[in-house]
């Protein structure tokens, strides 16, 4: 009697086993597919922060060029009408021109 009442316990016990082995198993699947999902989020973040920074940088580019355009276009429109009118005062120094003169020079050259 004893080894009837011990043949499905000992069945149960198995079942019960291998069940928690199956867990196991799963959890570490899940563990590194949840592993390779971050990794991949972690590059795609660092992708899309160079593409913004790469972005902002072609943006300021933009805007400094445009910026020394104006100014040097205005300058010239000064040294055109001062030649024209001999009585005017020459334009002040100024920074800013010195920059987009520079900056226009140095275009200059890495266009070459």
């Amino acid at each position: 009697m004893r080894k009837q009442s011990l043949i499905p316990a000992m069945l149960i016990l198995a079942a019960v086993s291998l069940q928690g082995c199956n867990q196991q198993a799963d959890t570490a699947a899940k563990a590194q597919t949840d592993a390779a999902k971050a990794q991949a989020d972690i590059a795609k973040a660092q992708a899309d922060g160079q593409k913004k920074i790469v972005d902002a940088q072609a943006k300021l580019d933009q805007v400094v060029a445009q910026n020394n355009k104006n100014v040097v276009g205005a300058q010239a429109d000064a040294q055109t009408q001062a030649a024209k009118d001999q009585t005017a005062p020459p334009p002040p120094n100024n920074s800013d021109v010195a920059k987009a003169q520079r900056g226009r020079k140095q275009n200059r050259r890495c266009a070459v």
